[in-house]
């Protein structure tokens, strides 16, 4: 099993939270499967609402995530977590599940960066499994990172 690598959306709050989570939603061909407090249940692709309803933390499955065109990532996991009234993303998928690692990269900067601003994000950042240490990171806000280059 390869490395983690870990996509963060923070300080989404709860009126956009339905908005941005059909955004990701729609970037993936299915909907494998949510998780939320340890039971996996269905979510009506139309109705991401039901995630904040719940009120706390929950993960969504999705299969072939597409950045653009000819860019996916076969399998992600976008994890839901409640933070001081607002809401924190993580976007989580293995290195080897990346159609092409170094542009998924490039294009998750970019796609992230225009959520950023659609929904008021606090901060987008990406980087090794923790991304939370900024020595592993590919971006910060659409900036490069120390992991850029590799």
């Amino acid at each position: 099993m390869g490395e983690l690598t870990e996509c963060c959306l923070d300080g989404c709050t709860a009126d956009l939270l339905p908005a941005l989570l059909t955004a990701l939603i729609e970037r993936a061909s299915a909907l494998l499967e949510v998780d939320a407090h340890g039971s996996a249940f269905r979510l009506d692709d139309h109705d991401p609402s039901r995630l904040v309803q719940s009120g706390g933390s929950c993960s969504v499955h999705l299969a072939q995530f597409r950045l653009d065109a000819s860019t996916s990532i076969e399998r992600v996991v976008v994890q839901i977590f409640p933070v001081a009234r607002k809401f924190d993303l993580f976007v989580v998928f293995r290195e080897e599940d990346a159609s092409d690692f170094a542009l998924c990269i490039d294009r998750l900067n970019a796609v992230t960066s225009d959520m950023r601003t659609r929904f008021g994000l606090t901060d987008v950042y990406c980087g090794m499994d923790p991304a939370s240490d900024a020595e592993t990171r590919f971006f910060t806000n659409g900036a490069l990172g120390p992991l850029s280059a590799k």
